[in-house]
């Protein structure tokens, strides 16, 4: 949002224009757009996991227990990748396959994105989002890699791993591809408090505006936040469906047009409803202890955003 309202980054560029190395696949043609509107083709995602262990239960020459020169990708506490393992996830990447241009919830777009706008501002993501929204706005509990700025015992657990990395994870992302990529990722990896979610809701729904200083401007978030001709979403943000979805709908009956947000895979939720000034987050973990399809299943989200449209009309 930033980089389009200063013209830095254009919707219907094609993202070969920032990623060079696209230019002689079949990713070539696939806009910005596109990949925010989820209609690129790109698969959901790509098998980037390399095991922990060998065949005979000896750690794997991919990792170390300790940070080395060509050891230094920290995948999760006292575990680290070898570095070149990095170029070789873009590579599936870049060899994925790719479909045809209708809906399909798509990872690998988004990590696309997160690597475009460090091609564009030329340094880290994490870095860039701290210090032109985060650390203004106040906001000390937000970023990527928490265990890095705040005591382990601030930051709920991610999961159990028992599939990859064999340990508890506690300020690391669960998401694999990007723990392999350090932590930090255009699809996943930020960490947040109910609080300061609420207040970058608040921003976008103060049209840009938080604490009296101008983050980004009216036009940028209508564009983003509204429906796109043709697409039941916002540009990166999840709005509601114009007709139920599934048995309830989403994510609330008595959300408005004007509403939107965005769920998260762990089982967490923000939603902001500007016409009538609601903004609701959710934070939970469905994976910790232990793996629970029951907040799906039962609608859990849908039912609490529902419930909070009626206990503050």
């Amino acid at each position: 949002m930033k980089l389009y309202e200063e013209g830095r980054l254009l919707l219907n560029d094609p993202i070969s224009k920032y990623l060079p190395e696209l230019k002689k696949t079949n990713k070539k043609s696939i806009t910005i757009r596109e990949i925010l509107n989820h209609a690129s083709g790109l698969v959901a995602g790509i098998p980037a996991k390399r095991p922990l262990y060998n065949h005979d239960g000896e750690l794997s020459n991919w990792y170390r227990l300790k940070p080395s020169a060509d050891y230094y990708i920290e995948v999760a506490n006292n575990l680290y990748l070898r570095d070149d393992w990095v170029d070789s996830i873009w590579k599936l990447a870049k060899l994925s396959h790719l479909g045809p241009k209708t809906y399909r919830y798509s990872d690998v777009g988004f990590l696309y994105l997160g690597k475009v706008i460090e091609e564009i501002i030329g340094e880290p993501l994490n870095i860039f989002v701290h210090k032109t929204f985060y650390a203004p706005m106040g906001l000390s509990r937000t970023g990527f890699v928490p265990s890095r700025f705040l005591p382990i015992n601030e930051i709920a657990p991610s999961e159990h791993d028992y599939n990859f990395r064999n340990r508890l994870l506690q300020g690391y992302v669960n998401d694999p591809t990007v723990a392999m990529l350090g932590g930090v990722g255009g699809s996943a990896g930020l960490f947040s408090t109910s609080k300061e979610l609420y207040f970058l809701m608040q921003m976008l729904v103060n049209k840009g505006s938080f604490k009296g200083k101008q983050y980004l401007k009216p036009e940028t978030v209508a564009l983003f936040t509204g429906y796109q001709i043709g697409f039941h979403r916002g540009l990166g943000f999840d709005k509601p469906r114009k007709t139920p979805f599934g048995t309830t709908p989403y994510p609330a009956k008595s959300a408005s047009p004007e509403t939107f947000g965005h769920t998260g895979f762990t089982g967490t939720c923000v939603w902001a409803d500007p016409q009538k000034e609601l903004i609701f987050i959710f934070l939970s973990n469905r994976l910790y202890p232990n793996e629970n399809k029951k907040l799906n299943q039962m609608n859990i989200r849908e039912k609490l955003l529902e419930a909070a449209y009626h206990t503050f009309p």
